[in-house]
């Protein structure tokens, strides 16, 4: 089978428009854009007996674009705890564990820019 000049051709661009694509040199909109790099710091390093109070900071993040607007926090407890966190849109906040287990951080933040991003940590907490 022959093919013509054209279709040589035609099959290169095709070619070519697919390797740009799929290495990023080509313009495509489903890629997830960059955002913010969110830092969880916890002040009483990696663990904590049942009733000391954590301290916890994004204020280290780093924004993409200006700076971080806007802190969302999320605090996912172990069964049985009804610990809350002092606020849930402040760069530093704190926590009183009342049970042992697992307590799962997530920090959302937002910078000037809108770009968003989120940071997820797990913080051990021991029985006395």
């Amino acid at each position: 089978m022959h093919l013509t000049k054209t279709a040589l051709m035609l099959t290169a661009i095709i070619l070519t428009a697919g390797l740009l694509s799929g290495c990023g040199g080509g313009s495509s909109s489903n890629l997830p854009a960059e955002g913010p790099t969110p830092v969880i710091d916890v002040t009483e390093g990696h663990a904590v007996n049942i009733g000391a109070t954590l301290h916890i900071s994004g204020t280290n993040s780093i924004p993409l674009e200006g700076v971080i607007t806007t802190y969302e926090w999320v605090l996912v407890r172990p069964a049985g705890s009804t610990a809350t966190l002092s606020s849930a849109s402040t760069p530093v906040v704190t926590l009183t564990p009342d049970v042992a287990g697992d307590y799962t951080f997530h920090l959302n933040v937002w910078d000037s820019g809108g770009n968003p991003n989120v940071k997820v940590i797990s913080y051990v907490v021991t029985a006395s």
